[in-house]
């Protein structure tokens, strides 16, 4: 019997998966754009034209084309495989193995709203030939990236938007501070005249006068002390509200709202009550007995517990020079089960007595008008 000539056993996926990347990478971008359409996307001749821009008889022939030029590198590579043995172990082993998150994290980029064109989609699914520690890097880094990103861009919208809202909110304060200016630059002049005025002054009349001037100059000086504060709250409000963790919070004193609430939060978290108990002033049109205003600043109840997580200010709207609102939210650790979600948000009234900042305590009182117990927050209504 005559010797028959071996016939060189078909390629396994074994033998072509480690030199794929390579030898796919070394064709044309066309043709390498129909394999990975073709074997990766598993798209029809007529989805890869439209995918290419070209007719469904061109599409498949770029594919055919492809998939020869790839055997022949193989082949260099001294393994032997037909063209359609090629394309079914692509197709079959190389998607099996495709990382499970890719099509989400392109899917992600998409509804992100970056334009991606035919060639970056096909880019990515080249990852789906990778080995698997490869692919799993890939498809966690291109994940948290697209996170990133979304997180990000909601940051960035959300800053714009309470931006418009401060600026919103700084117009009144703004057209006030400006009018305060004018009656100073006007009350000056007239300072400076009345000042000339008593160096001629010699009569008890004359002396009435001199003490007509010096109560304006209180005044002035008043009116001085509330054009510097609003112009300050003018400042914070454009440059944003404030946020604290309990282990920011400092003993800044009471200058300002801010600085009052910041100072608040330090003396509660540190139980400072000679510091807390400086905090609040009582209503004027309703006073909260002595008694009663120490009683609520030493009260065990009233302190901040260890579950707080964050105190912000959403909002600080001056009513006067010397009245303001503060919408305050306060949230708490998840952990703790106390307040989840947005946690609470309170709203609080700060009077400016002396130059500082407090934040005032109202009686609140039962339908007969007795005093049942004392509170921050706002003047409530009459029962």
């Amino acid at each position: 019997m005559n010797e028959s000539t071996p016939v060189p056993a078909a390629a396994s996926w074994q033998e072509i998966a480690p030199h794929l990347d390579t030898l796919i990478g070394k064709l044309a971008e066309s043709e390498r754009d129909a394999i990975l359409l073709r074997y990766f996307e598993k798209k029809s001749a007529t989805e890869m034209a439209a995918c290419l821009g070209i007719s469904a008889d061109a599409a498949q022939k770029r594919v055919n084309r492809a998939v020869e030029k790839l055997r022949n590198l193989f082949s260099k590579h001294g393994i032997n495989i037909g063209a359609g043995g090629l394309g079914i172990l692509i197709s079959t082993h190389a998607v099996q193995a495709a990382p499970a998150g890719l099509a989400l994290t392109i899917s992600s980029v998409a509804l992100a709203g970056t334009a991606a064109t035919t060639s970056t989609l096909i880019t990515a699914t080249k990852t789906m030939a990778m080995t698997t520690l490869q692919k799993t890097l890939v498809t966690t880094t291109v994940a948290v990236l697209a996170g990133v990103g979304l997180y990000e861009a909601k940051q960035a919208h959300d800053a714009r938007t309470e931006v418009q809202t401060l600026r919103q909110q700084q117009a009144p304060l703004v057209a006030r501070v400006q009018e305060l200016e004018d009656n100073f630059v006007d009350a000056t002049n007239r300072l400076a005249n009345l000042l000339a005025e008593n160096a001629s002054l010699k009569s008890n009349s004359e002396r009435n006068e001199l003490l007509k001037l010096r109560g304006e100059v209180t005044r002035l000086r008043s009116l001085e002390k509330d054009i510097n504060a609003l112009q300050k709250a003018a400042s914070q409000s454009v440059s944003g509200l404030a946020e604290w963790r309990p282990n920011e919070v400092r003993n800044v004193g009471r200058a300002t709202p801010l600085d009052a609430m910041q100072t608040f939060l330090w003396s509660e978290i540190t139980t400072n009550l000679s510091v807390l108990s400086q905090c609040f002033v009582g209503d004027e049109t309703d006073p909260v007995t002595p008694e009663s205003l120490t009683q609520f600043a030493s009260d065990p109840m009233m302190r901040l517990g260890g579950d707080l997580d964050t105190i912000r200010v959403l909002s600080q709207r001056f009513i006067s020079p010397t009245e303001v609102l503060l919408d305050v939210q306060a949230k708490f650790d998840e952990r703790s089960g106390v307040m989840r979600g947005n946690g609470v948000t309170i709203e609080l009234t700060l009077h400016n007595v002396n130059g500082e900042w407090k934040f005032v305590v109202f009686n609140v009182r039962d339908t007969n008008g007795n005093i049942i117990a004392v509170s921050p927050g706002i003047k409530p209504e009459a029962p």
